[in-house]
């Protein structure tokens, strides 16, 4: 169940069924194995895995602010992301043959791609 959640990004899931295993929340008893802890560090340490794009990713960069993050694909679009959460806030379609290079503005304010 916790693969699942951790695949789905499901955090909320995923935290729970931690929770549940301490041992305050079963009766005093320990019954946390590796497993466990293997978890418990790999969702404490920041990394977060962006799905959506269906093919290779070509190209990322972070927006100046540090809040968002842009992906060049393969498929033939450009995603954006909430870099916090990992959320997909925007696509963006149109390009005819992969994207291979995605950069923000200094300010920020706009996303250049390069395709083929």
């Amino acid at each position: 169940m916790v693969q699942r959640s951790w695949e789905d990004w499901s955090p909320t899931l995923l935290l729970g069924t931690l929770n549940e295993q301490r041992p305050e929340n079963q009766s005093g008893i320990d019954r946390r194995g590796f497993e466990w802890f293997y978890w418990q560090r790999k969702v404490s340490s920041g990394h977060i895995t962006l799905k959506g794009q269906t093919s290779q990713v070509n190209s990322v960069a972070f927006s100046p602010d540090g809040q968002r993050i842009a992906s060049a694909s393969q498929d033939m679009t450009v995603k954006v992301w909430d870099a916090a959460t990992g959320q997909e806030t925007l696509t963006l379609k149109g390009h005819i043959s992969q994207v291979n290079s995605v950069a923000f503005s200094p300010d920020g304010q706009r996303l250049a791609s390069a395709s083929q």
